[in-house]
């Protein structure tokens, strides 16, 4: 038998037993590993500013952002993404009642609204067939170029 002691460990993210390769490890696989980051480190669509905001008030109490700080050791917690949060097209609230659709889509809102990928559309983009809006790096598109490039392909085919 070997002179190690073989021990059985929980699995953080789902809880079944394994075998560690080394004393540090806390997860079975290394997807749930990246997995249980994500969960932890994902910031909803709608708290960016306020996790910047946070970050700021953050760094103006003396924490400087390494690895063994910790935020609630300066009484601040981040937003963290919860199963409800909104994904999709950015939204512009008014009032309770009344929303602006962007004019400008991304190059992911972009496929979405044409039920393509984004490689499509940045091929689109790149060959010309549709003009897009540019803004440092970004790439933007415009819905009524979107919208007329649908219409150019319908009257195509």
């Amino acid at each position: 038998m070997d002179a190690r002691s073989v021990t059985l460990r929980k699995c953080e993210h789902c809880g079944s037993e394994f075998t560690p390769s080394r004393s540090t490890a806390r997860f079975c696989c290394p997807a749930h590993r990246v997995k249980a980051y994500r969960a932890r480190t994902v910031i909803p669509v709608g708290a960016r500013d306020e996790y910047r905001r946070a970050r700021r008030r953050a760094c103006s109490l003396g924490f400087d952002g390494r690895i063994g700080g910790s935020l609630s050791a300066v009484g601040l917690t981040l937003p963290r993404a919860t199963p409800d949060s909104k994904v999709g097209l950015r939204r512009c609230r008014l009032d309770s009642h009344q929303t602006i659709t962007p004019r400008l889509l991304n190059v992911r809102e972009a496929a979405q609204y044409l039920g393509a990928t984004i490689w499509f559309v940045r091929t689109l983009a790149w060959e010309k067939q549709i003009r897009t809006v540019t803004f440092g790096h970004r790439l933007l598109f415009p819905r009524e170029e979107l919208d007329a490039f649908v219409n150019r392909a319908k009257a195509g085919a």
